[in-house]
């Protein structure tokens, strides 16, 4: 009789040990497999641009960033929510953030439908000098209770000032002859290397031109925007003149690493054939 019951007690011993091991495996299971919710009340940014100033800014509680969002490192690792042409509005809302930044492009319909759910909209005006820059730092460092001082001041002093024009440079931002005019920050960006736009005379941002207009304009040096790992896509350009490359992930975005390498905006590839 009392190795029966002795036998029972065992049983029910290793049934409940076994009960613990299996709730204890769940439990690191589910820790392991369950992501974690959402970030809210933070920041929100809907421009690269922006997102690179509000890290430079040290602005922890940035929760949701746009798929183009890549640099710092640190960005490829926050929720997405789209893009200007597709931005997920729903996930935005539901992140309750305290600020939503949009760039001035994005923000004429984009803006009024997230205000209409009573969060926070900063529009922040296109770049279209250096200067603007920092501006711009100015008024994203405001909207976040951060100091924007010490990054403005560093950025300064990298920059310096523009030395004079030497060079007559035509800037190509995108295959097809699409060329940057005068209002354009890559066309004041350029000055600081002491070159002058061809087209600074273009009161446009951006616009497509055509090799006989470059021509007429005599450019001493090209630069294309493509990433720096690219070789030849075969373009007619003008004759006998330096091709360098310049990386739009660096030198479209209007912003801090745009300054930041200003002394070094590309990479000389060839020169155009006579």
């Amino acid at each position: 009789m009392k190795y029966k019951i002795k036998k029972s007690i065992f049983k029910i011993a290793g049934a409940l040990a076994l009960a613990v091991l299996v709730a204890g495996s769940l439990r690191y299971f589910n820790k392991q497999n369950v992501s974690k919710p959402p970030r809210t009340g933070g920041v929100v940014s809907m421009l690269p641009s922006n997102t690179e100033i509000l890290f430079a800014l040290g602005v922890d509680d940035i929760s949701g960033v746009s798929s183009f969002c890549n640099w710092p490192p640190e960005a490829q690792n926050i929720q997405k929510l789209g893009d200007s042409f597709a931005p997920d509005i729903e996930g935005i809302i539901k992140l309750k953030p305290r600020v939503v930044f949009l760039g001035e492009d994005n923000s004429f319909d984009l803006a009024p439908r997230i205000r209409r759910y009573g969060l926070n909209v900063v529009v922040v005006p296109n770049a279209k000098r250096v200067e603007d820059i920092y501006s711009n730092i100015e008024l994203i460092a405001k909207n976040t209770g951060k100091d924007a001082s010490q990054v403005i001041a560093e950025l300064k002093e990298i920059v310096g000032v523009k030395p004079p024009l030497t060079k007559r440079v035509y800037i190509e931002v995108d295959s097809g002859y699409f060329t940057a005019g005068g209002q354009s920050f890559i066309s004041d960006f350029f000055e600081y290397h002491g070159a002058k736009n061809i087209f600074k005379n273009i009161k446009e941002e951006y616009f497509q031109t055509s090799l006989e207009a470059i021509l007429e304009r005599r450019p001493d040096v090209v630069y294309k925007m493509l990433p720096l790992n690219y070789k030849d896509d075969g373009e007619v350009l003008p004759t006998g003149k330096e091709v360098f490359v310049f990386d739009p992930d660096i030198y479209a975005r209007p912003s801090v690493r745009a300054l930041q390498n200003i002394r070094t905006p590309g990479r000389k590839i060839k020169t155009a054939a006579k």
